[in-house]
């Protein structure tokens, strides 16, 4: 199943070439979102 499930993501790469720019967009810059994200949650419930 993880094979499968793998394959079918990484085909889309293929399929769907209009997208590749706003996936490595979100993968390059996750982190940084992921931390700004939690820094709002926990400022948020200081206040």
């Amino acid at each position: 199943m993880n094979i499968d499930l793998f394959r079918m993501v990484n085909n889309l790469g293929k399929d769907l070439t209009y997208l590749n720019p706003t996936i490595v967009f979100v993968a390059e810059y996750m982190v940084f979102l992921l931390a700004l994200g939690h820094s709002f949650l926990v400022y948020k419930k200081q206040k």
